[in-house]
């Protein structure tokens, strides 16, 4: 249909075509469409990326058609005569390649009916079930089951607990007053083909009305994948979610109306004013909105003195500001923030966070946040996941996170930048503050810093920092610092568990110092 609105008007305005010509060779493209859709459908299970498939494919038919000109010239030139044209071969074709087109989506509805049979297992039997059949993501038509080759991990009380309770809520176990917003359940998704990488690994929670869940993991972990699902970017390979009763599945359209998103990089026109930008995307999706609301979404954000200037012109603050105003379009039920600090300096970041939390509080919005810094997560989330290899490896609230993974305190020592490669220096500074604290315990240590966790301490803050002060003079430190354990130690402490284990081979060959009941690397790995 595009090669006939492409082709057809340069040829009739040359007068190349007679009118006969004209009608025929739109009807051969028109019914070539359809009779391309089975192979186009099938051809995309090969890509993730709709971007890259439609790219391909398009280059893959191109250099089809120009490298067979003599099939080309077979297919044209029966029109010539048309008591023997080609027409009823066809028809006949595009007849035959829209029945096959049925039968290919209703063997895939069978497959999502078997997929979502699965998921309704108990988590054990569902687990041991994924485990036999997602091995091997087959090669064939279908990628709507796949798998891990990994065992199931121990999980945490809570992630369990809101596996069960998302289970619950699916059977109609609970009353309706009480389902979530959004209820993510059991999501798994895997890359490639013949070594399959399993993203996400059962990926489940919720968020209710009105909270904001911040959902953080390391690079890798998950996230974007996450995020890719929930806007139906991305099919997953097992697993759902819902807004309210649409499921991104199988109600994609009616899930997207309830959802916003802010990616982490701006999809905004440089020559767009910030009123246009708006009214594109209100018109984009269908959206009754009036200008009033334009205006106090515009004023919210502190950009009404700049809403009549092109966006190529906004400082990057200004531009963020304005990609969150577009997620917040319609008043969507969830809105998904992607890293929505991103490129901004620290004022910029404060303002967009307090702008956040207002409109947070005025329209009860429920949102996602996935951000690196961690201070803006705490003090805008409700509730707190850490992803990790795409399992959730802990939730709930920061007071319940550091009351499970962060009692006690931290003691965090900077060296002066000269001492920053000096392994000896550091390994003696580790061994006096284990040797004058019998609880630390050395949990980090990157360019100069070195972080200890203390679990419990039975010692006034005021003989703390005596103590410090006086390995801060011996050694002539830059400074030291004893806090409660904040969410950035309680994040890495979560996460460096996949590193320890994977390093363990390596670090058992390095010597070993004992310092205290502790081991001490000659390297600080530890």
């Amino acid at each position: 249909m595009g090669t006939a609105l492409m082709v057809l008007p340069p040829l009739a305005y040359f007068e190349e075509l007679s009118g006969t010509d004209f009608r025929l060779i739109f009807v051969l493209n028109l019914l070539h469409g359809y009779a391309a859709l089975p192979f186009i459908y099938i051809a995309s299970f090969l890509f993730d990326n709709p971007g890259y498939g439609f790219t391909a494919l398009s280059i893959l038919m191109f250099v089809i058609d120009i490298g067979s000109p003599d099939r080309t010239e077979y297919v044209i030139n029966p029109f010539d005569v048309h008591p023997y044209s080609a027409f009823y071969e066809v028809v006949t074709l595009s007849v035959e390649g829209a029945v096959l087109f049925v039968v290919l989506l209703f063997i895939e509805r069978w497959v999502r009916k078997v997929d979502q049979a699965l998921s309704s297992l108990e988590p054990e039997a569902y687990a041991e079930d994924m485990g036999q059949t997602m091995v091997k993501p087959p090669r064939g038509l279908f990628r709507d089951v796949a798998g891990s080759k990994k065992p199931k991990k121990q999980e945490e009380t809570e992630v369990m607990m809101e596996d069960e309770l998302v289970d619950a809520l699916v059977r109609g176990q609970m009353a309706p007053q009480t389902r979530p917003l959004l209820l993510v359940r059991r999501l798994h998704k895997a890359y490639g083909y013949s070594e399959p990488n399993l993203v996400l690994q059962g990926l489940t929670f919720t968020v209710r009305k009105g909270e904001c869940f911040g959902l953080l993991g390391a690079n890798g972990a998950g996230k974007t994948t996450t995020f890719r699902i929930l806007t139906g970017e991305l099919l997953p390979h097992a697993g759902d979610a819902y807004i309210g009763p649409f499921s991104v599945v199988n109600e994609t359209e009616d899930f997207q109306r309830n959802l916003g998103y802010c990616p982490q990089r701006d999809g905004l026109l440089d020559m767009l004013t910030g009123v246009e930008t708006l009214t594109l995307f209100i018109r984009l999706r269908g959206i009754e909105m009036t200008q009033a609301y334009m205006a106090a979404l515009l004023e919210i954000f502190r950009l009404e003195e700049i809403a009549e200037q092109q966006v190529g012109k906004y400082s990057a603050g200004n531009r963020r500001k304005l990609s969150l105003c577009v997620s917040m379009l319609g008043m969507p039920s969830v809105v998904l923030l992607d890293e929505p600090y991103a490129g901004v300096g620290s004022t910029a970041r404060r303002r967009i966070v307090n702008y956040v939390s207002e409109l947070q509080r005025i329209s009860k919005i429920s949102i996602v946040l996935t951000s690196h810094c961690l201070s803006d997560v705490e003090f805008l989330c409700n509730r707190i996941a850490i992803l990790n290899d795409g399992r959730l490896q802990c939730l709930g609230t920061l007071t319940q996170l550091k009351e499970k993974f962060g009692k006690g305190y931290a003691i965090t020592v900077k060296t002066f930048p000269d001492r920053k490669q000096d392994v000896v220096y550091q390994r003696d500074v580790a061994r006096e503050v284990v040797k004058n604290f019998s609880q630390a315990e050395l949990v980090y240590t990157y360019e100069g810093v070195l972080e200890f966790r203390m679990s419990r301490v039975r010692m006034p803050w005021s003989e703390m920092f005596t103590k410090m002060a006086k390995i801060k003079k011996r050694f002539k430190l830059l400074d030291f610092f004893i806090s409660d354990t904040s969410l950035e130690q309680i994040f890495r402490s979560v996460t460096r568990k996949e590193a320890i284990e994977s390093a363990a081979a390596a670090a058992a060959q390095a010597p070993q110092v004992p310092v205290a009941g502790h081991t001490i690397a000659t390297t600080l790995g530890i």
